[in-house]
């Protein structure tokens, strides 16, 4: 279905298997703790995916992450145009809104010999930021610059924290539902190719489409 940076689209359509599969899940307690699957080394449980039988449910990072570990398993999602991306769960956000706070000192969050974390932090890749994060990340990108010089990246400007902010007024909430705020930041990452996105989506195809990929896909 995918071609390099070129993805090919193609309408899902449960079979009497997957089906069969769902409802068998559906049957499956909550508690006690109950791990469904395993994707790449994370486990899923159950309980985390309870809000996916409910169309008005919220959409927990537990389940957003269920996904961003099953496109992270496929290489070929990695190479973007300008080269290979790191791409990073939701759980990492909390790391950007940490490191948001000017009090605390980057010596102390990433250790000079600690040098894993900072070529994770060198390579992560975010699409998704709120004005917190953007402060964290614009931090974590000093820190490694100051500490490793940066090459061969497509970015004119790495000041992201200055970068211009353009304020949109709205009369009325453009997200009617739970969960399409998630759906939208996980189509972004997998349709993203650098330049513009190769598949086009709906809130309908949101529902309808991604959720039911991103619970059974195997």
């Amino acid at each position: 279905m995918f071609d390099l940076m070129t993805v090919s689209f193609v309408d899902y359509i449960c079979t009497q298997g997957d089906l069969a599969l769902i409802n068998w899940i559906k049957e499956i307690p909550c508690e006690p703790r109950v791990e469904v699957m395993l994707i790449d080394d994370a486990f899923v449980e159950k309980k985390w995916m309870e809000c996916l039988f409910q169309p008005d449910a919220y959409l927990g990072d537990e389940v957003i992450d269920c996904y961003i570990n099953l496109i992270k398993a496929q290489e070929h999602l990695k190479c973007r145009s300008g080269g290979h991306v790191h791409i990073e769960n939701a759980f990492q956000f909390n790391f950007l809104k940490r490191d948001g706070d000017v009090e605390t000192k980057t010596d102390e969050l990433y250790p000079s010999k600690d040098m894993a974390q900072i070529s994770s932090a060198e390579r992560r890749v975010l699409l998704y930021l709120d004005h917190d994060m953007i402060k964290g990340l614009q931090r974590q990108i000093d820190m490694v610059s100051q500490r490793k010089e940066l090459k061969d990246h497509r970015w004119p400007d790495l000041r992201v924290a200055s970068w211009p902010l353009r304020e949109i007024e709205m009369e009325y909430a453009k997200q009617t539902d739970s969960s399409s705020c998630g759906l939208f930041l996980l189509n972004y990452i997998e349709y993203w190719t650098g330049d513009e996105l190769s598949d086009n989506f709906t809130q309908i195809y949101y529902y309808y489409y991604d959720i039911m990929r991103a619970s059974w896909t195997p």
